[in-house]
């Protein structure tokens, strides 16, 4: 079995790097965590298509909800 909380991390991280090099808007970075969750276990996950699209879902969404907690984190500094 695949560590999810390591791919959670990756997406963060790539989804920073992206934010960083890119002149993306804000708005968009939900979407491409989303994305790349979607990559990453279509990669990554065993099983049927159905399941590999559903975990990337759910790994796209907790490094989005991550992401914007330390925003929020950050911001109460």
């Amino acid at each position: 079995m695949y560590d999810f909380t390591f791919l959670v991390a990756v997406i963060i991280g790539l989804t920073e790097l992206t934010k960083r090099v890119t002149p993306l808007k804000k708005k968009f970075l939900p979407l491409i965590s989303l994305s790349l969750g979607i990559i990453a276990s279509m990669i990554y996950v065993d099983g049927i298509w159905q399941d590999k699209l559903m975990i990337g879902v759910i790994l796209g969404l907790s490094a989005a909800g991550l992401f914007d907690q330390s925003k929020i984190l950050d911001r109460s500094s």
